[in-house]
């Protein structure tokens, strides 16, 4: 497949909007030719990285108080499942007020974070997540990143770092991927909601994945499975 003239597979497509979050304006800078890991620390870990600020920017641009704005999606990060308006409160210290429930929604509106209420619970149990990638990357990779490797991008694969943002972008890819999964699932032409929800493992269990569940002793639990490709229907 190409994007902008540049042949990816669609595993590197994936990636590229696990980290560049879809965006045209980012996914214009890949360089045709390029190896697409290449790309990457180009764009965020060499010297002057055209990405390498882009978060502060963006927050700066955005919105006028862009202090508690980038301080929430920054405590949002920390806890993956997401925070209660309560939480967030206590923890960036904040009084109660109006402030934090509009700075809430104007995050949700403008796709940073979403709102939620887990199965059984009220609408004063509602969580807010951080969902938008490109912010999730630039947290986990770049912000800290003393910037002296220029290639650290190409030498992290594999690594358990890389592993653990990749499975929770992942999970954020699907959630921007709901028609697809259900149209995968048979289910397209059914009303349903869609919830968080967690249990212990059990027998019936559905799978997403990139490329399919590994046939071996245990892939008899697997009741049905959802797979990269479908995501691209």
């Amino acid at each position: 497949m190409e994007v902008k003239g540049i042949e990816m597979s669609r595993h590197q497509m994936l990636l590229a909007y696990m980290i560049l979050g879809g965006i045209p304006y980012y996914l214009d800078m890949l360089v045709k030719g390029m190896p697409f890991d290449i790309s990457i620390d180009d764009l965020f870990f060499k010297q002057n990285a055209p990405l390498r600020t882009e978060f502060d920017f963006l927050f700066r641009s955005l919105f006028k108080d862009s202090k508690i704005y980038r301080n929430v999606v920054l405590k949002l990060a920390t806890r993956l499942k997401g925070m209660t308006r309560q939480e967030l409160l206590e923890t960036l210290k904040l009084k109660e007020g109006g402030d934090l429930t509009d700075v809430l929604d104007n995050l949700v509106k403008c796709d940073f974070i979403r709102k939620y209420t887990a199965i059984g619970k009220t609408e004063r149990d509602v969580m807010f997540q951080l969902t938008d990638l490109f912010s999730l990357f630039h947290i986990r990779f770049v912000a800290d990143n003393n910037g002296q490797d220029e290639h650290y991008w190409s030498k992290l694969s594999g690594k358990g770092m890389m592993t653990s943002w990749s499975g929770y972008a992942f999970e954020q890819v699907c959630l921007h991927h709901l028609p697809q999964i259900k149209k995968a699932l048979s289910i397209g032409g059914v009303i349903s909601n869609v919830h968080s929800w967690s249990c212990k493992p059990f027998t019936d269990n559905t799978f997403i994945t990139t490329y399919g569940v590994p046939q071996n002793l245990h892939s008899g639990i697997v009741q049905s499975e959802v797979v990269m490709d479908d995501l691209f229907v």
